[in-house]
């Protein structure tokens, strides 16, 4: 979900010096078999059993359906003791299939996934702007708190059933563009 907390991401810190190089920290207590992984909670929370040696350390952050991010050096000289406040981190959805595109167009259907030839320089009708918008509504209603907001909702309910076949230009593909800006 673009701009919301990941509830559920795997966190694993991998070592960058000293006796554990290159060792693998991804949960609680340290190596130890009956560990705690870690994971980000809900809204995207920090774990607070995150506990490390004091090394230099990189990060991976991980989940199904999400590229994954490594942050080299995210720790660098940590003083024991001290807590370490990593900001925001994100993570970005990505596409599984072999096309292009936000996981949304597959996700409601704004692209044929099996479709085995694209024309990204053709014409664009009326109908085609609508589509696209009315998906791109259905999935910030979904995904974002608060949903779409009332700029989005009153162009999308407003689209009438006619004209779906005349072309559009950029300035009108421009204008519609501006209700999710």
């Amino acid at each position: 979900m673009t701009g919301s907390g990941v509830e559920g991401a795997k966190l694993a810190f991998t070592a960058r010096n000293g006796v554990i190089s290159n060792l693998v920290y991804d949960g609680s207590p340290g190596q130890a078999s009956y560990r705690t992984n870690w994971y980000t909670g809900p809204g995207g929370q920090f774990p607070t059993n995150v506990w490390l040696p004091t090394v230099d350390w990189d990060l991976r952050v991980s989940k199904t359906g999400y590229a994954d991010k490594v942050i080299p050096g995210v720790i660098l000289s940590p003083v024991r003791g001290t807590v370490t406040n990593l900001g925001v981190i994100t993570i970005s959805p990505s596409v599984t299939n072999a096309t292009q595109g936000p996981v949304w167009w597959y996700k409601w259907n704004v692209v044929n996934s099996v479709a085995k030839v694209t024309n990204d320089f053709a014409a664009v009708n009326a109908g085609q702007l609508k589509w696209i918008a009315t998906n791109a509504y259905n999935e910030m209603q979904t995904a974002l708190t608060g949903g779409a907001g009332t700029t989005v909702s009153s162009m999308v309910c407003g689209f009438k059933s006619t004209n779906n076949y005349r072309a559009v230009n950029l300035g009108q593909v421009k204008e519609r563009s501006q209700a999710v800006l």
